[in-house]
């Protein structure tokens, strides 16, 4: 377990939250071990939970100490997390005109175990098929899948429409979610697996890598480009098809986040952000574990960028 290094510094832990931020679910508000069933929006907004799915609880499993906002320069402290291992646990939220807008969903994850294909993680779905969703796609790959964005749209111009990272087989092994091996992934070199069919079936049932990951989508509803990010870094963008010329029609209906699927896998969800434009990487929320936000920050981004201008 990593220490934490407490610095005599004063957080700044102002109540105000940037303009642009529609909804913000910190999952805060509970106690360890206990059902989620009022999460709140602490934007002021009022978009609060008001259902669930599953049995969704708190959890002290959380992606760093402090949550470091670059928008307002503000650190708080993270304590709770929403724990999703029972099938189908996850929180509803308030429908609101609001969420109408261009906009960036963006949120902490952490999977042990292994998800059935194509489960979604977080979604705002209409009447079928207006929706978009973040989910994971596992499909025949067997030790590992890759999250992506899926949106439909009413007029049917956009069904199944994929934003992810290309290439599958030849991911870079930090650009794969990995669900089940027998060997432990040492975070350099991916395991090798021999001539299995499906992977996943020769392991012990625990995720290789179990590092918690943020995902972010993006969705400019003027140009309609959608864009995924992963560990802040772009994994794909398109623009959606517009052949009648209708514009974007945003679903009615709030936002649901954590478990869709049946599987009992180990899942944890923190720091669900919905903000009313495009953000950019530098932008998003980064989980820390020292409450020093600008110097540990852009210590993260940069190194990461560093390591992958080496490869």
């Amino acid at each position: 377990m990593n220490k934490l290094i407490f610095l005599p510094l004063t957080l700044a832990l102002s109540a105000s939250l940037p303009a642009g931020t529609t909804a913000y679910w910190r999952l805060e508000e509970g106690v360890a071990g206990n059902s989620i069933d009022a999460a709140l929006d602490s934007s002021g907004n009022g978009l609060n939970q008001n259902g669930k799915g599953g049995s969704p609880t708190y959890s002290s499993n959380v992606p760093g100490a402090f949550i470091y906002d670059p928008i307002t320069s503000s650190t708080v402290a993270n304590t709770l997390s929403m724990s999703s291992l029972a099938p189908n646990s996850r929180i509803h939220t308030a429908n609101s005109d609001a969420l109408n807008t261009s906009f960036t969903f963006e949120m902490f994850i952490q999977i042990k175990g292994e998800p059935a294909a194509y489960h979604n993680f977080a979604n705002r779905i209409g009447a079928n098929p207006d929706k978009w969703q973040i989910d994971f796609d596992h499909g025949s790959k067997g030790s590992f899948g890759r999250p992506r964005v899926r949106m439909d749209t009413p007029d049917g111009d956009n069904v199944n429409y994929v934003t992810a990272q290309a290439g599958w087989n030849n991911l870079l092994s930090d650009r794969r979610i990995w669900v089940d091996s027998d060997e432990a992934y040492d975070g350099a070199s991916p395991p090798v697996y021999g001539d299995a069919a499906d992977w996943s079936t020769v392991g012990d049932g625990i995720n290789d890598n179990l590092a918690w990951r943020h995902l972010a989508m993006t969705f400019n509803q003027d140009t309609q480009e959608v864009s995924f990010y992963l560990d802040y870094e772009l994994s794909g963008s398109r623009t959606l098809v517009d052949e009648d010329g209708s514009g974007y029609v945003h679903p009615d209906a709030g936002i649901r986040f954590g478990k869709t699927g049946n599987s009992e896998y180990e899942m944890y969800v923190d720091e669900g952000r919905y903000s009313d434009s495009v953000l950019t990487p530098d932008q998003f929320l980064v989980a820390v574990n020292v409450p020093e936000p600008s110097t540990t920050a852009l210590w993260f981004l940069g190194g990461a960028l560093l390591l992958r201008r080496r490869r």
